[in-house]
């Protein structure tokens, strides 16, 4: 008989050495449930996963997101970096961040790309915080700001969605929130670029605008579309 997958499950019994003759017959049929397999799961089936089982993870999660660093900082830091990065290849990133704070008072968190620190950045946006809504903007600064966090010795928790091909400016939207004892809870939405539109993003840096505002405990996740 030949092979009755991927409609139905195939049963073999038990062969001995030196008991039972196998017949050619016998061993076509395991090389059609082989081949039926194949077909069945397509070429490359793991696609950028490691494991078939990974991507349906993947899918199961809320998309074909691929997952390309999490790190939990163990000390307090000003900034980290994720690096080894082809933003014309992977074409969209998701940054996950909850951010406790190393210091206490004002915080600006920010971007960098490929390690630039010059004015090649811009960023606007709006925080809300009780039943006040403010704006606040840059350009031409040193970084694009994705969260403003006054309070947050609670912390705070950051998305932020960056699309890095090259060939035009690259855009990031982000939205964040905070809380924190005796404060009412912010929220902020802001908008950004980086104005370089040629060189290929190797490299995102997230960090604070003061020293070691990126506190024992910030949950730092980095994810690609796939």
């Amino acid at each position: 008989m030949s092979t009755n997958y991927p409609n139905d499950y195939d049963s073999y019994p038990t062969w001995q050495d030196l008991v039972d003759i196998i017949a050619a017959a016998i061993i076509n049929n395991i090389q059609d449930a082989i081949v039926a397999i194949e077909h069945e799961l397509g070429k490359n089936p793991s696609g950028d996963f490691s494991t078939v089982k990974e991507r349906l993870d993947s899918m199961g999660a809320g998309g074909m997101w691929a997952k390309v660093e999490e790190v939990d900082l163990t000390a307090a830091a000003t900034e980290y970096t994720f690096s080894g990065l082809d933003g014309d290849n992977d074409k969209l990133y998701k940054l996950i961040a909850r951010v406790i704070c190393g210091v206490t008072g004002y915080n600006r968190i920010a971007l960098r790309f490929n390690g630039d620190t010059g004015y090649n950045y811009g960023w606007g946006g709006f925080y809300q915080e009780g039943g006040t809504i403010s704006a606040d903007n840059g350009a031409d600064t040193g970084y694009c700001q994705i969260m403003v966090c006054p309070h947050c010795t609670m912390g705070a928790f950051i998305e932020a969605l960056i699309y890095p091909v090259s060939g035009h400016e690259r855009q990031l939207i982000t939205r964040g929130g905070e809380r924190s004892p005796g404060y009412a809870g912010r929220f902020c939405h802001f908008n950004g670029y980086w104005e370089n539109d040629t060189d290929n993003i190797t490299s995102i840096t997230i960090l604070s605008t003061v020293t070691n505002g990126l506190g024992a405990g910030t949950h730092l996740e980095l994810w690609k579309r796939t």
